[in-house]
């Protein structure tokens, strides 16, 4: 029978690395005079922040501690723990009555000393920690998955980080082995799935429920602290070389393969066909918080024999469907394809796969398609040019049969490469008999010589024109003009378009005053080759603040409306509720 997880053992290990995470070892000074204890803790962690901040690794150098991350993770998490701290405003929490409840709230006095200091664990906090995890499929049907991983941490003081590693396992109540191995100082609990090592550089914790791994886990773990079969793949280099506040790795060919072994009674490993998809594929992620902003970044890395010959880029939209997006969109979404490349891919690589599963079914399928819209496949695919694109600038009221109705400001649009097959579309008659429904919400059909759109009136105007009244200019314009795929959305427009229809509801009006918060969000990137990237920004209406304090600021404010309003969880009373059936 599979082993499942040790919740001791894994406890142990979640106590010493998540806590060593934010850190925590001296108490802090008792000489702290008149001064608040609220007021001494945010200032040690501001002269503590600012003396190792100035040690910080330069941007372009892959940190020492990086090394000790093993080839072929399947996932990699990495994150600038002292940044995010400094930027979430932690001195000013540690100034906070809420700060001050939950201190009352955990008696534990190593908690409270995670809470309090955290710059004092021997932790480098202004150093990348890192996490990194190994999934496989179960050894048996309807076992656990195998998860093999651990974290990494660079040391700044080893005298510190022992006494906090002692005061941590302590409070466990359970025996540790403490021993000196070569180069390292090693905990390790008999028959636990957990071991940490540490030296004067590094802190590294590993655990496994995998039954093979287990009995090795403290080679396992001596393997990491020599940085044996360390890190060698370039793409994850290159991602921790990259100036971030968080960043993840994830390898999608071996976590589909992992996904599928999880599935009771299915294949093992990807469909086949399907691997020349999965192959080689994977994906990066780095997130900064800025002053009144927030950025992402992301790279899709695919199969180069495959996706090279494919290159789907466009290099942006068509200039007429741009003219066409008004300067107070709320929302606007394009989209520019290599449709050439996009049919060769499908025709070539995914018909056959679709063929092979569904058998004899797919010319019945097909057979029925083509006698409700009059078109095959392939006519229907020759129709798009590659350019679509969706904007969206409000909801006005409009006269109707029954009064005053709701009605979108939308334009759909798509440019059109075979006109014949499209309008072979459009006379068929069952689709003709479906256009009606449009005009119930206040939609129509227009056309322009390169252009095919579903819209509202005052857009079907423009499309006549050529142009909206006052088309996108600036930032914005060139957003959707200079990538694959683009858009953005506006938050003070949708503030008022709640506030048109919800009146003075106080939920509605709670929600609004978030919205007004924010700024607007955004993305793009580009679809080239085997190599893709992009990126999402969201910013704030306040440009000083940095993006992550007002993140959590909106948290906070939501959860205490909600508590106000009476929605939320006791969870005080959950936990009674659990202790009685625990009984």
């Amino acid at each position: 029978m599979q082993k499942t997880f040790s919740p001791q053992g894994w406890l142990l290990a979640a106590l010493i690395t998540a806590g060593l995470w934010i850190g925590y070892a001296n108490e802090p000074s008792r000489s702290a005079g008149n001064l608040k204890t609220s007021d001494t803790k945010a200032k040690q962690f501001f002269v503590a922040a600012k003396e190792a901040k100035a040690k910080s690794v330069k941007l372009g150098a892959l940190p020492a501690s990086a090394k000790h991350i093993p080839e072929g993770a399947t996932v990699v998490i990495s994150a600038n723990i002292g940044e995010l701290l400094e930027k979430g405003g932690y001195a000013e929490f540690l100034k906070s009555d809420i700060f001050q409840d939950l201190r009352g709230i955990i008696e534990n006095e190593t908690a409270q000393k995670i809470m309090e200091n955290p710059a004092a664990s021997g932790i480098d906090i202004y150093q990348p920690v890192y996490i990194y995890v190994n999934m496989s499929e179960p050894a048996e049907e309807f076992g656990d998955p195998l998860i093999s991983g651990g974290l990494i941490a660079p040391v700044k003081d080893q005298k510190a980080l022992d006494k906090a590693l002692d005061l941590a396992t302590a409070q466990t109540g359970l025996p540790v082995n403490k021993t000196a191995e070569k180069g390292f100082t090693q905990l390790f609990m008999q028959g636990m799935p957990a071991a940490v090592g540490y030296s004067k550089d590094v802190m590294i914790a590993v655990g496994t429920n995998d039954p093979e791994k287990l009995p090795n886990i403290t080679k396992s773990l001596a393997d990491r602290m020599k940085g044996k079969a360390g890190l060698k793949n370039k793409r994850i280099t290159t991602l921790l070389r990259n100036k971030y506040d968080v960043a993840a790795w994830m390898d999608y060919e071996k976590f589909m393969k992992f996904a599928q072994g999880m599935v009771p009674g299915g294949e093992r490993g990807v469909p086949e066909g399907l691997d020349k998809f999965t192959k080689d594929t994977a994906y990066t992620m780095t997130m900064n918080f800025e002053d009144g902003m927030l950025a992402a970044d992301f790279t899709a890395y695919g199969n180069e024999d495959l996706l090279e010959e494919m290159n789907l880029s466009k290099g942006g939209l068509d200039k007429g469907l741009i003219k066409l997006i008004p300067e107070n969109a709320i929302m606007v979404a394009a989209q520019a394809v290599n449709m050439e490349v996009a049919r060769d891919m499908f025709n070539k690589h995914l018909m056959p796969l679709i063929e092979n599963e569904l058998g004899g079914e797919l010319d019945q399928i097909m057979e029925q398609m083509e006698e409700m819209i009059g078109l095959n496949l392939d006519e229907l695919m020759s129709i798009p040019k590659g350019d679509f694109l969706a904007a969206w600038e409000g909801v006005e009221m409009v006269e109707g049969d029954f009064g005053p109705q709701p009605t979108p400001k939308l334009l759909l649009g798509m440019t059109v490469e075979n006109r014949k097959n499209l309008n072979k579309l459009m006379n068929n008659p069952q689709l003709q008999g479906m256009l009606p429904l449009l005009a119930t919400v206040g939609l129509q059909i227009a056309q322009s010589e390169t252009g095919f759109f579903i819209c509202s009136k005052d857009h079907a105007d423009a499309v006549n024109e050529g142009k909206a009244a006052k088309p996108i200019k600036g930032a914005h314009r060139d957003l959707i003009a200079n990538n694959d795929y683009a858009g953005f959305f506006r938050f003070a427009g949708l503030a008022k378009v709640i506030q048109t229809f919800a009146g003075e509801e106080e939920q509605a009006q709670m929600v609004i005053d978030e919205l007004k918060q924010l700024d607007e969000v955004s993305f793009s990137g580009d679809m080239k080759g085997a190599k893709q990237s992009g990126n999402m920004t969201l910013k704030f209406k306040d440009k000083k603040t940095n993006g992550l304090k007002q993140l959590i600021d909106t948290g906070q404010r939501l959860y205490e409306s909600f508590s106000n309003l009476g929605i939320g969880i006791d969870f005080q009373e959950d936990e009674l509720k659990s202790l009685k059936l625990a009984k």
